[in-house]
């Protein structure tokens, strides 16, 4: 059929083959024609996560989410706003003081307690 169009026939150039081109020709994959060799893929080991510093890992636990300081925000105010209405056993700040940092821990831990059943 290519000689029914008046072209050479392409088996008789040199170089030319009508068979797959081999990989290891230059120029016969769909990229550039220098290849770099290929990493080879991970077969789903990960690698073990570098441990973080004492500082890093402090500094995580000290943080806290905005929603848990806003939560421990209204305990506090709750909490000096009761001992304003009571009989002055304990100063207003200072029992917002300690409904921030006592009180609502504990409701943490009963809520996760309750949650968990």
């Amino acid at each position: 059929m290519v000689e029914a169009r008046g072209m050479a026939p392409l088996m008789g150039r040199p170089g030319v083959s009508l068979s797959h081109p081999k990989k290891s020709e230059p120029g016969s994959g769909p990229g550039p024609t220098h290849s770099r060799p290929r990493r080879p893929h991970r077969t789903g080991a990960r690698r073990k996560k570098q441990k973080r510093s004492r500082f890093r890992r402090i500094a995580r636990f000290i943080l806290v989410s905005p929603r848990h300081l806003a939560l421990a925000f209204a305990i506090g105010l709750g909490c000096g706003a009761l001992a304003s209405r009571a009989a002055g056993t304990i100063a207003p700040p200072y029992a917002a003081i300690l409904g921030a940092i006592v009180v609502y821990p504990a409701l943490l831990v009963v809520w996760r307690r309750l949650k968990g059943q």
